[in-house]
């Protein structure tokens, strides 16, 4: 599931990065979400991806705005 991700060219490793990882290996088995919840593909559908998994919103918004600290290139505008 994290292959697509972490094979991905454009991205800057740093602590960013690795926090992004963090929120989605907490949520790629968690099935005890009570709240509302979204689906959050792993790797941005605009970058290819297409595994999702389900988290929270606050979450949500969280891994989209780390997206913005660590994409690259000119992939680093569609996350803007």
């Amino acid at each position: 599931m994290l292959s697509e991700f972490l094979s991905y060219k454009n991205f800057t490793k740093n602590r960013y990065y690795n926090i992004y990882l963090d929120i989605i290996k907490q949520n790629i088995n968690n099935t005890s979400i009570h709240e509302y919840t979204e689906n959050h593909h792993i790797l941005p559908k605009s970058f290819g991806g297409v595994n999702t998994i389900v988290v929270s919103l606050r979450p949500h918004y969280i891994l989209h705005k780390l997206l913005t600290k660590f994409t690259t290139s000119s992939d680093k505008a569609k996350m803007c």
